[in-house]
């Protein structure tokens, strides 16, 4: 089983190492291979510098540039063509999702539980328009999709999970 892990990032250079770190020591205590897929879009900070180390130290890490901001969307797009895992994950480069939360969600894909599993944050670390805008969003697309997903953007299960058609929101 190989498992892919797909994050976006944009001038994060103070917090890719730590992340590089955390991560590796979670999945390196599983037993699947794994492959980590940074992709920069458009960093005008050290992200780059520190990527490019990272990878030299660490095999199981790579990464690419987008050369120029494309957004999100377009970043995770990018991640998921150079993905060759069975079951792809995605983590934020902000540090607001936690490593150490990726195996549960990765076992419930592998459970057959579900096709996806969707975390959601808690405790939110962003200003109040963002938390805002985040929140019509999901209202808008759990109404064109039926579905009741609290939080696409993140990979931290909660308390509780409730399943809809194809995925657990966890």
């Amino acid at each position: 089983m190989k498992v892919s892990i797909v994050i976006p990032i944009k001038d994060e250079a103070e917090n890719i190492e730590a992340l590089a770190n955390e991560l590796t020591k979670v999945m390196d205590s599983q037993t699947w291979l794994w492959k980590c897929f940074w992709v920069d879009d458009g960093s005008t900070d050290q992200t780059l510098t520190i990527l490019q180390t990272i990878c030299v130290e660490g095999s199981n890490h790579s990464y690419f540039s987008l050369g120029k901001t494309f957004g999100q969307s377009a970043s995770l797009l990018a991640g998921f063509k150079e993905a060759n895992g069975h079951i792809i994950a995605t983590l934020d480069g902000d540090g607001q999702n936690d490593p150490a939360d990726l195996p549960t969600l990765i076992n419930i894909v592998l459970s057959g539980q579900a096709d996806m599993a969707i975390g959601y944050r808690t405790i939110r670390q962003d200003n109040i328009i963002r938390k805002l805008s985040s929140r019509i969003g999901n209202l808008f697309r759990n109404m064109i999709t039926g579905a009741n997903i609290t939080d696409v953007g993140c990979a931290r299960p909660g308390s509780l999970c409730q399943t809809i058609p194809g995925s657990v929101d966890c």
